[in-house]
């Protein structure tokens, strides 16, 4: 049944990938999901004619993957690679069953291409898709050592699902809903490197007095600009020639350091 040692096909895969291109890729992924489109004003709305009973609408589509330059939100996707994706979104599966459209591309792997018909704007078209690894937002497998930066005394690091298990626990039942709110709806990266950014602590100095409570806060701005990962944070605060570093964390709480001490006081404690 698959639940301890992979069913067949999982292992026949795995297998497959690494004997032809010499290391693990992943299944594919089409980097977009599918809204059902049974109402038939919908369909027609969106160009579809009445005696047209195929074609599912692409509800989200991934930032960080190559569908965001190929496909647009509302485009009314028709079959891939030839097999005809139903009003809900779903495909001929076995000889009874039906199953997500979605399965068409976990038979490739990752960087493989598939060929989707679309609907756009009632004008039919054939587009190629270059398949993705699936990347979640909050990932489980996060860069051994765990990355993390230091600067005034302000601890950062990436929010993870081992770094929620290390501070709140294995179910997460300490976990603020700031934290689990991107794990539970299995949000994506909506770019290459997207990360949250979190402060995990603020260690005792003179620069930090009053802020040593301030912990499990995530990082929204610095200096007005919007954090994209922690190198987009390092490189920022590295190249800063303003005279303050603003950190700006959620719940619209600010945190201001005089740049030059900030940093000089990063210097003394590598010393």
């Amino acid at each position: 049944i698959g639940f301890i040692i992979p069913g067949h096909g999982v292992i026949d895969h795995f297998l497959r990938n690494f004997f032809l291109q010499g290391r693990y890729t992943g299944f594919g992924d089409c980097g977009f999901s599918l809204l059902p489109l049974e109402n038939r004003h919908m369909r027609r709305k969106l160009g579809l004619a009445a005696e047209q009973r195929l074609g599912a609408m692409v509800h989200r589509i991934h930032g960080a993957t190559p569908a965001a330059s190929v496909l647009r939100q509302g485009d009314v996707l028709l079959s891939v690679d030839g097999q005809g994706v139903g009003q809900d979104g779903r495909v001929p599966f076995r000889s009874k069953s039906r199953i997500d459209a979605n399965y068409l591309a976990t038979q490739k792997y990752a960087g493989e291409r598939c060929t989707l018909v679309i609907m756009r704007e009632g004008v039919q078209h054939s587009v190629e898709l270059e398949l993705s690894f699936m990347e979640w937002l909050v990932t489980m497998d996060p860069a051994k050592p765990p990355e993390y930066f230091s600067v005034g005394g302000l601890i950062f690091t990436v929010l993870t699902e081992p770094f929620m298990r290390h501070r709140f626990g294995s179910n997460y039942d300490r976990a603020p809903t700031r934290f689990t709110f991107p794990w539970e709806t299995y949000a994506r990266r909506e770019f290459s490197g997207h990360q949250i950014v979190v402060l995990t602590d603020v260690l005792t100095d003179e620069l930090t007095q009053g802020l040593t409570d301030l912990h499990d806060r995530r990082l929204l701005s610095f200096n007005g600009e919007e954090i994209r990962s922690l190198r987009h944070l390092i490189e920022m605060v590295d190249s800063c020639g303003d005279e303050w570093l603003r950190f700006d964390f959620d719940e619209e709480i600010p945190v201001a350091l005089p740049t030059s001490e900030a940093k000089a006081a990063d210097r003394k404690s590598v010393v």
